[in-house]
């Protein structure tokens, strides 16, 4: 439903005001700058469009008709062999091996029987077996003890 100016008295009232003639006015200006501005906008981009194109041909086929001409150089050194002489080559043939036994090794090894479980110790049995020495009983975040020498440097991780 349209509403006319001539069928409603208040409508006309408010329409025939000079800052509707201002506001109308006002309207009418910013509604043809913003037509301007994209018919300029759309000159612009068609502009660059035509003028890209034939850039954009002319540079493939460039690319495609002026390649290097392959190199006659071997991209790798040529790689001669010779036999070698009697007195360099190695000869293998089956012989009798002498076997030699040793006794005795300067180390010992250490086993833990998992039969017999480890007997845990208090704190003052572990600081009771460095007498003489020292020494701190320390829990870090996690709730993990560790027994830390103060005649030492402490060890790097």
């Amino acid at each position: 439903m349209k509403n006319l100016p001539e069928s409603n008295p208040l409508l006309a009232e408010l329409l025939a005001t000079p800052e509707a003639d201002q506001f109308r006015s006002q309207t009418l200006q910013q509604v043809i700058g913003c037509a301007h501005t994209r018919r300029r906008a759309r000159a612009r981009n068609r502009l660059l469009k035509q003028a890209i194109a034939p850039i954009l041909i002319a540079s493939l086929a460039f690319a495609a008709f002026h390649r290097p001409a392959p190199s006659k150089a071997l991209p790798f050194q040529l790689v001669v062999t010779q036999p070698l002489p009697d007195q360099q080559q190695v000869h293998t043939a089956v012989a009798n091996i002498q076997l030699i036994e040793t006794t005795g090794s300067g180390f010992t090894l250490v086993t833990t029987d998992l039969a017999h479980p480890v007997r845990p110790v208090s704190d003052q049995e572990l600081l009771a077996l460095f007498p003489g020495r020292p020494r701190a009983l320390v829990t870090d975040a996690e709730g993990h003890y560790r027994l830390l020498f103060l005649d030492q440097a402490p060890p790097t991780e």
